[in-house]
């Protein structure tokens, strides 16, 4: 079964919630890795607006995740 774009983005999202510091809050981390607004941030959080590819892969970059894994 192929998951759909909503479970990816959860996945990201807790894959990367689980390497950050316990005093480190997503949304300002991904405000400063994206180089997006905080607004921008929780609406990707909130499922609102999908990561772009680019964002993704980013991401699985910087925090060491593989995207094979979140598939």
């Amino acid at each position: 079964m192929v998951p759909n774009v909503d479970d990816i983005q959860l996945r990201l999202l807790e894959s990367i919630s689980r390497v950050l510091p316990p005093s480190v809050n997503l949304a300002d981390e991904l405000c400063s890795v994206l180089k997006i607004s905080m607004d921008s941030a929780y609406r990707r959080i909130k499922g609102i607006k999908l990561f772009s590819i680019r964002e993704i892969a980013l991401l699985c970059s910087m925090y060491g995740i593989s995207f094979d894994s979140l598939c």
